[in-house]
């Protein structure tokens, strides 16, 4: 039971951060609702993702994990402030 509570938490400090999201249209994301990882790149990614840029970099990605939530979300946070109007060197 406590495990369950633990993961449960886990999974509410995650779902709905930038990293855990992937662009679908909405007919595909209302279907797609909470079924496995896996299922939902062949379903609804593969051959369908030109428009997405991010989405097809999930094609790349084993398994959904924390750890995969976290960095993509780290990730994205970087480019929303990144400051276009300095240089990088």
């Amino acid at each position: 039971m406590a495990a369950t509570l633990a993961r449960r938490d886990v999974v509410a400090q995650h779902v709905n951060t930038a990293g855990n999201l992937v662009l679908l249209s909405k007919a595909k994301n209302s279907s797609a609702s909470n079924g496995e990882f896996a299922e939902k790149k062949k379903r609804y990614l593969r051959d369908r993702v030109s428009d997405y840029p991010r989405s097809m970099q999930v094609l790349e990605v084993e398994s959904w994990t924390q750890a995969e939530i976290t960095r993509r979300t780290s990730e994205i946070r970087s480019l929303i402030l990144k400051d276009p109007t300095r240089s990088e060197s």
